[in-house]
C-alpha cells in the first residue's frame, strides 16, 4: 500500500523489498512502440495542460487502474511531491478494486498531506484515473473546480 509520504522528491524508481525492480511501463496499451510513444506524448502534453492550468498545481498523471501503467505525466521542475512509481501505486490501489467501500469502486478521491493534496478522478471509460497533486495554498473546493473545469479541455484520446 502507497503512503502519502512516498511523493518522494526525486523521479527515480525504487521498488519495494518485496515488488520486482520494474518501472511503470511507458509502451501504452498493446500499441506499436511509435504509435504508443506518440499516444503517450498526447497524454504527456494533455497532462501539461492541466499542471500549467492550475495554480499551486505540481504534478499530474494518468494511470491505467488495472495495471498500474503510466499512461501520461507532467510535474513542474520545482515539485517535490511527485514521484512518478508513487503516482501509479496511489492510482492502482485507489481506483483498481483494492479500495471498494460498500460494493462500489471509488470515482473521485482526495488526500490531504502535510504539505500538498492529491485529487484522484476515475475516468468514464472506468479504467483510466486522472491524478492532480497541489500544493496547500489552494483551497480544496478551488482544486476540484480547476480539475473537473480541466477535465473537458483534456481532449485525451480514447484507449
Amino acid at each position: 500500500m502507497f503512503e502519502l509520504g512516498d511523493f518522494g522528491e526525486s523521479d527515480e524508481f525504487v521498488a519495494a523489498p518485496d515488488e520486482p525492480a520494474e518501472e511503470p511501463s511507458w509502451t501504452g496499451l498493446g500499441a506499436g512502440r511509435e504509435q504508443a510513444r506518440a499516444r503517450d506524448d498526447a497524454l504527456d502534453d494533455a497532462c501539461r495542460r492541466l499542471t500549467e492550468g492550475v495554480e499551486g498545481a505540481l504534478a499530474c498523471a494518468l494511470v491505467a487502474v488495472e495495471g498500474g501503467d503510466l499512461l501520461g505525466h507532467h510535474r513542474r521542475k520545482a515539485a517535490g511531491p511527485t514521484s512518478e512509481a508513487a503516482l501509479s501505486a496511489a492510482a492502482r490501489e485507489l481506483f483498481g478494486g483494492t479500495s471498494r467501500l460498500a460494493g462500489g469502486r471509488l470515482h473521485e478521491v482526495q488526500l490531504t498531506a502535510s504539505d500538498h493534496y492529491l485529487f484522484g478522478k476515475l475516468l468514464g471509460d472506468r479504467r483510466r484515473a486522472l491524478l492532480l497533486v497541489t500544493d496547500r495554498t489552494i483551497s480544496v473546493g478551488f482544486g476540484w473546480a480547476m480539475l473537473r473545469a480541466q477535465l473537458g479541455a483534456l481532449e485525451l484520446p480514447a484507449r
